[in-house]
C-alpha cells in the first residue's frame, strides 16, 4: 500500500530543488567515457597523464577481458577495441599487454552477427567509427574477424555517401564522429566552447593532425582547453578521463524539466522558485530556434520537443512551429539524415504539441503502432531500457486508446521482480524503477485503480526508498552515445519524481491539461505559483 509521509515528502521535494538549482553546471553531469578516454590516450598522450589513464582504462576492464557492461554485448565492441590499440600504443607494461591481450581474445570470440534489425539501438556513428578501428587495428598487426560486421560495413558507405553529398557544418551531428572520418584540421572546426563536435575524441583527433600546423595556434589553444576543461567534467580526477558528449548542460536541462512534467509535477508550488528560473531560461533560448545539447550545438527534435512541452506545461510561452523541422509525415526525428528514427523523439513532441491543444492524431497513431506485442515499447537509439521508452511513449499518448494502457499494465504486472523493482537486464534498477512508476501511474489515471497496480506501485515505492542514490558507483549506464554512460542528474530527477508520484498519489494529477491556445502572461502559472 502507498504511505504519504509528509516529513519523507518535504525531504524529496528538498533534494530534487537542489538539483534543479544545479542543472548545466560544469557543463552537465555524465559518467567518463571508455571509448572517448581511450581515444584521447591514443591521439593526444602528451597532454594528459598517461599513466593514470592507463591506469585507470585497466580498472574498468571486465574479467571477459572486454570493456563496458557485460550484460550490454552491443555495447562492448566500440569501448573494447579502442581500448586495446590504447593500451598496444602507449602501454608499456607487463599489465597493459596482459589486458591487451584478453581484450583481443575477447573480440576475436563474439560471433554473433550485428544484424540490420539491430538498426535503432547501435551505438552513435559506430557505422563510421567501428570501421576505422578495425583498419587501425589491422595495420597495427592486431586484425580482428570482419564476417560478424558486414552489416556496420555497408551503413558505412552509406554514410560517407552521405557526408560526402552534404558537407557538414562546425557544430553538427557528423561533427561528433569527426575522428572516424575527418582529416583536415581547419581551425573553424573548433568551437569557442565545445571543441570539435562536443567530442573530446574528435577533438584530440584534430590536435593529432594539427601539430604539423602551428598557423592554427589560437584553435589549438581552444582545443586543449577544452580538453582540460572536459578532464574535469568527467569526474574521476585524471587529466585524459574524459566524459561522452560533453557540455550538454541543454540536454541535461531540459530533459531534468521534462521528466518533472511526465511526473505531473510542474505546477507544484513546492518547485516553483527553482523551477521558474530554469524554465524562463529555456524559454530564451527556445526563442533563438531550438534547442541542442548545448548553446553551441545544432538543436534537436528531441530537446526542443521536450523544451516546448515544458514551456507548454508551465504556462510559459512558446510557439509550436518550433518543432517544424523535425516533423515528418507520422513521426518526429532528432536530426536531418537519421539512418534510424526513436518513437520516444515522436512521444515528446506529441506530448509538447497535445499540451498547446494542438490535433496530435497522426503522430499518436505512429506511437500506438510501434507498441511490441508484450505491450511494451522497445528501447531506442538515445537509451537502451525499454522502461524508458515505455514511460515516453504513454506520456506522449496521454489520454490515447485505453487498451493500449492496459496492455502496458499487465506487463508492468508481470514483468515486476521480487524486490519490487523493474529492470530490462537481468535485474532490478532505481531509473528503469521510476519509469515503471511514472508510466504504470499515468495508465492508472485513466484507466482505474485496481489492487493490484495499487501494489505494484507500492512495492516499487519501498523499493525505491533503498536505492535511489545514482551517485553510487553501481549508476547503470542506461543512456547511449559512442559507447554507454549514466546521465546523472536526469535519472537523478526521474527517481525523486518517481518518488514524489508515489508519495503523494492520489493527490498528483497526471498528466497535466492541454491547453486550447497559448497564455498572454508572459510567466504564466508558474509565475503565479512563485507569487
Amino acid at each position: 500500500m502507498l504511505t504519504h509521509n509528509s516529513a519523507e515528502t518535504e525531504r524529496t521535494f528538498r533534494r530534487l530543488r537542489m538539483l534543479i538549482r544545479r542543472l548545466g553546471r560544469h557543463g552537465g553531469s555524465i559518467t567518463p567515457s571508455i571509448y572517448e578516454t581511450a581515444q584521447v590516450l591514443r591521439f593526444c598522450p602528451h597532454h594528459v597523464n598517461s599513466e593514470q589513464v592507463i591506469n585507470w582504462l585497466l580498472s574498468r576492464q571486465q574479467v571477459d577481458g572486454g570493456w563496458e557492461n557485460p550484460d550490454a554485448p552491443l555495447y562492448r565492441t566500440v569501448p573494447t577495441l579502442a581500448a586495446v590499440l590504447a593500451l598496444h600504443e602507449q602501454g608499456h607494461d607487463s599489465r597493459a599487454r596482459q589486458a591487451r591481450s584478453a581484450g583481443l581474445k575477447f573480440l576475436a570470440k563474439q560471433s554473433d552477427v550485428i544484424d540490420p534489425d539491430s538498426g535503432q539501438y547501435l551505438p552513435v556513428a559506430i557505422e563510421l567509427i567501428l570501421p576505422r578501428l578495425l583498419d587501425e587495428a589491422e595495420a597495427a598487426g592486431l586484425a580482428l574477424p570482419r564476417a560478424r560486421f558486414h552489416h556496420i560495413l555497408e551503413l558505412n558507405q552509406q554514410r560517407l555517401a552521405l557526408l560526402a553529398r552534404h558537407p557538414p557544418k562546425p557544430q553538427s551531428p557528423p561533427m561528433f564522429s569527426w575522428e572516424a572520418w575527418g582529416n583536415d584540421p581547419a581551425p573553424e572546426l573548433v568551437g569557442e566552447m565545445g571543441g570539435v563536435g562536443h567530442s573530446p575524441a574528435a577533438t584530440a583527433w584534430w590536435l593529432h593532425l594539427d601539430k604539423r600546423r602551428p598557423s592554427t595556434s589560437a584553435a589549438r589553444e581552444r582545443a586543449l582547453t577544452y580538453l582540460a576543461a572536459a578532464s574535469q567534467a568527467g569526474g574521476a580526477g585524471i587529466s585524459g578521463v574524459v566524459p561522452g558528449p560533453w557540455p550538454m548542460n541543454r540536454f541535461e536541462q531540459s530533459f531534468v524539466l521534462h521528466m518533472i512534467v511526465m511526473a505531473g509535477l510542474s505546477g507544484r508550488h513546492e518547485l516553483a522558485a527553482a523551477l521558474l528560473p530554469q524554465a524562463i531560461d529555456l524559454q530564451q533560448l527556445l526563442a533563438r530556434g531550438g534547442v541542442g545539447f548545448s548553446d553551441h550545438f545544432a538543436a534537436d527534435g528531441d530537446d526542443t520537443a521536450a523544451a516546448v512541452a515544458v514551456m507548454a506545461a508551465t504556462g510559459l510561452q512558446v510557439d509550436g512551429s518550433l518543432l517544424l523541422p523535425f516533423q515528418r509525415a507520422d513521426h518526429f526525428v532528432a536530426y536531418p539524415f537519421e539512418l534510424h528514427v526513436a518513437h520516444t523523439v515522436t512521444a515528446r513532441a506529441t506530448q509538447a504539441l497535445a499540451l498547446l491543444g494542438q490535433d496530435v492524431t497522426p503522430w499518436r497513431s505512429c506511437i500506438v503502432q510501434s507498441q511490441q506485442a508484450d505491450g511494451w515499447w522497445s528501447s531506442e537509439k538515445w537509451n537502451r531500457s525499454r522502461l524508458y521508452g515505455t514511460a515516453v511513449a504513454i506520456a506522449g499518448l496521454a489520454d490515447g486508446p485505453c487498451a493500449t494502457k492496459t496492455a502496458a499494465a499487465h506487463t508492468f504486472l508481470q514483468r515486476q521482480h521480487e524486490d519490487g523493482g523493474w529492470g530490462c537486464f537481468g535485474h532490478s534498477t532505481a531509473v528503469e524503477t521510476a519509469f515503471g512508476i511514472l508510466a504504470l501511474c499515468r495508465i492508472a489515471q485513466s484507466s482505474g485503480y485496481p489492487r493490484e497496480v495499487s501494489q505494484a506501485l507500492g512495492a516499487a515505492q519501498q523499493y525505491l526508498r533503498s536505492h535511489d542514490n545514482i551517485h553510487q558507483s553501481s549508476a547503470q549506464h542506461m543512456w547511449i552515445s559512442k559507447d554507454l554512460y549514466c546521465a546523472r542528474r536526469i535519472d537523478q530527477a526521474v527517481i525523486l519524481s518517481a518518488m514524489l508520484v508515489a508519495q503523494l498519489r492520489p493527490q498528483t494529477v497526471l498528466p497535466s491539461a492541454p491547453r486550447s491556445a497559448p497564455r498572454s502572461t508572459p510567466n504564466g502559472a508558474l509565475h503565479q505559483a512563485v507569487r
